[in-house]
């Protein structure tokens, strides 16, 4: 199905129609491979290599050009990293046959690897909303259904799907319309699900104007407001004002838990880092036999070291619970309570909202500091926003994130006084980089390099 195909740098000459718009990205410099593929993982593996130098590429075969693909920075943003956006177009012959598919799930692969599942949508009128009208015919339908219900439990259910049917009506004519005021549109897929957003860029006005304003009082109270000891960045972002501010002291002791950095950990970006990963994990789990979350900032690398490391906790005679697998969130959390010599492996939704004190958590293993993919689009956009204020971004808005979200996760170990247990820093950008320290001095425990 793949004999003999040819994948290529794309030039200007190439297919002016379907180039047009990336002619002026589009180098002359080609390279050419040509090879034998058995597998979607190995085409996926070799496109991936191809693209990371030549984002615009040809594929042929005998000769014929049989399609493109992209890989790299929306044009409109800065190319903070790789790869934000793909795209992929096939002759007609080969479009529906084996080899379209082979080479749509090869795309889809590398998305998936580099954790892009989020893009902006910058004109929503080109999609059809053939939606919106069977939603009109729904919520019609359930109101004159409502009218003969005297069951008034069963009348407050329905009225309840009437809200959430009025509120996507709603939601998507704002979406395909654009009728949110500077906000940055974007459709992000998770888990064979895809969601629309339409997401203010200064959220501080619209909190200033409808929380912090008004005359009745209002009291915000967290463990993480603050970074450095500061509430300048939280108070900036969330427009607070005429209110006063206060820093208590934790309840709980410095000497709960250490913190433990391996010397040796290579940087995230470094080819070394998947397996020093798998190396450091079973390590530092066997210091508590289990009872440990890991936590991760991509799913894709996730479900990679789960994969690897499967066998070694079976061997071990620790349930290793996957975000994603079998179980929902909060079932995964109640067998990890229940089954206090597991080892959980969680994404995104576990550094926060999760509270399992005693035994059954002793060990939180941070696989990689907590910054935000810069090429999701939201992300880009506020960082875009600073940089056009004449701020750098990076220590205006990334950085203090990410020291907030290492708090939160590092904050899943120690829920009271009795808690004791170790925290472990997998990124060595913690004693490496100048802004390491920030993300140390922001938890009370004492830090050793092993």
């Amino acid at each position: 199905m793949t004999d003999g195909i040819k994948i290529r740098a794309a030039s200007p000459e190439d297919a002016p129609a379907l180039l047009r718009v990336y002619a002026p990205y589009v180098k002359n410099t080609a390279i050419t491979y040509e090879y034998d593929v058995p597998s979607v993982d190995e085409f996926s593996k070799r496109i991936e290599t191809t693209l990371k130098r030549f984002p615009y590429l040809v594929l042929e075969r005998g000769g014929e050009i049989i399609g493109y693909a992209y890989a790299g920075p929306l044009h409109s943003r800065p190319a903070y990293d790789w790869s934000v956006e793909t795209s992929l177009y096939l002759s007609e012959d080969v479009r529906g046959g084996g080899l379209g598919r082979l080479l749509h799930d090869a795309l889809e692969n590398v998305l998936r690897e580099h954790n892009e599942s989020a893009l902006e949508i910058q004109d929503p009128s080109r999609f059809p909303n053939r939606l919106s009208a069977k939603l009109e015919q729904l919520y019609r339908s359930l109101a004159q259904f409502l009218e003969g219900q005297e069951d008034a439990s069963f009348r407050t259910e329905v009225e309840a799907q009437l809200t959430r049917c009025r509120e996507f009506i709603v939601g998507i004519d704002q979406f395909t319309r654009k009728l949110v005021p500077d906000a940055v549109y974007y459709a992000e897929s998770e888990r064979g699900s895809v969601s629309l957003h339409a997401t203010p860029l200064n959220v501080s006005e619209l909190l200033s104007e409808l929380l912090f304003h008004q005359d009745f009082p209002v009291i915000l109270c967290s463990a993480t407001l603050t970074v450095r000891n500061s509430f300048d960045y939280y108070t900036g972002r969330t427009g607070f004002c005429n209110g006063r501010t206060l820093l208590l002291d934790s309840p709980f002791g410095a000497d709960q838990a250490r913190v433990y950095i391996p010397r040796d950990m290579p940087d995230p970006k470094d080819d070394g880092y998947q397996a020093a990963l798998e190396r450091e994990v079973p390590r530092f789990v066997e210091l508590t036999q289990g009872k440990a979350f890991v936590l991760f900032t991509s799913y894709a690398s996730l479900r990679r070291t789960a994969d690897d490391l499967r066998e070694y906790f079976r061997g071990k005679g620790w349930q290793l619970l996957v975000q994603g697998e079998n179980m929902t969130r909060s079932g995964l959390l109640r067998e990890f309570k229940e089954d206090t010599d597991s080892v959980l492996f969680g994404t995104d939704s576990f550094w926060t909202g999760v509270d399992v004190p005693g035994e059954s958590l002793s060990n939180v293993i941070v696989t990689r500091l907590p910054f935000a993919v810069p090429s999701h689009p939201l992300i880009a956009a506020r960082m875009e926003r600073l940089e056009r204020e004449g701020q750098n971004s990076f220590a205006a808005y990334s950085l203090p994130e990410a020291v907030l979200k290492f708090r939160q996760g590092v904050g899943r170990l120690i829920r009271s006084r009795n808690d004791r247990g170790i925290v472990v820093v997998l990124d060595r950008r913690v004693i490496s980089k100048h802004y390491g320290k920030m993300f140390l001095d922001s938890i009370p425990y004492r830090f050793e390099l092993v």
